[in-house]
């Protein structure tokens, strides 16, 4: 089913121009406007998303989605790329932003004494990362916080996308964030929130073919496992047969690895 398009009036298109400028400033704004359709009326920008007006949304009325707020202040980032892969035309185009980790961690040891950045930055990182992912405390996090400032790797944003249906088709950053184009290839069912504590569970066969659980420490970002086409499209392959400078495993996960 095609979508209708036709470009916007003036008016739409300065009160567009404006609100994105107001809210991401003027270099994403031509950064936008050189690399997307920003004023056809098929496509769709949002600043403030709501999940309630996305449900609400005509089905396939829409080409290309534009998340302007930063995926580190939103709450129910998979329940948002679901309801966007339902509503948007086929092999539409989603474009969202977030602040990596690496950013995150490169501005706090620029500004502070190697020593003071060290506790800032562990302590954000319990507080933003570790308790968000504990099953105990999860819920009380985004109760008090309500998904603010969360702290994402570029490996759980693409592998989020892949895992809702989309695929990566262009990063750039700006600023200090990162932007992705991501385009829609396949229709896919909403599922229960993923949970990624710090052991997982794999199933192995064992004596005369019998299954059994084998528990060991994680050593990759969430979400890494939807990013095997990607880091092989990406990646040249080092010694042994293993993914050179692999972004889905965690800096902790690379000291446990070597030693």
């Amino acid at each position: 089913m095609s979508v209708k398009r036709y470009r916007l009036s003036k008016d739409a298109i300065d009160e567009r121009s404006k609100r994105i400028k107001d809210y991401s400033g003027e270099r994403v704004w031509r950064f936008l406007d050189k690399n997307t359709d920003l004023y056809a009326s098929s496509t769709f920008v949002i600043s403030e998303v709501s999940l309630k007006e996305l449900t609400e949304v005509e089905i396939h009325r829409y080409s290309t989605f534009i998340i302007l707020k930063r995926l580190n202040n939103l709450r129910g980032i998979n329940k948002t790329f679901f309801l966007i892969n339902d509503k948007i035309a086929n092999n539409g185009l989603l474009v969202c932003c977030y602040k990596s980790q690496s950013t995150i961690k490169q501005k706090i040891f620029k500004k502070h004494p190697r020593f003071i950045a060290d506790i800032i930055y562990f302590m954000r990182f319990i507080i933003h990362r570790f308790i968000p992912r504990m099953l105990f405390t999860s819920r009380l996090y985004y109760d008090l916080t309500g998904g603010q400032r969360r702290v994402l790797t570029k490996t759980e944003v693409l592998g989020r996308l892949n895992f809702c249906g989309f695929k990566i088709e262009r990063e750039a950053k700006i600023n200090d964030e990162h932007y992705v184009f991501a385009r829609r290839i396949k229709t896919v069912q909403p599922t229960n929130l993923r949970r990624y504590g710090v052991l997982i569970k794999l199933k192995r066969r064992g004596k005369g073919g019998k299954l059994f659980n084998v528990y060991k420490f994680r050593t990759m970002h969430p979400y890494a496992e939807f990013l095997q086409d990607y880091v092989y499209e990406k990646s040249d392959l080092a010694e042994g047969g293993k993914f050179k400078n692999d972004i889905r495993v965690s800096t902790i996960g690379r000291f446990m690895r070597k030693f």
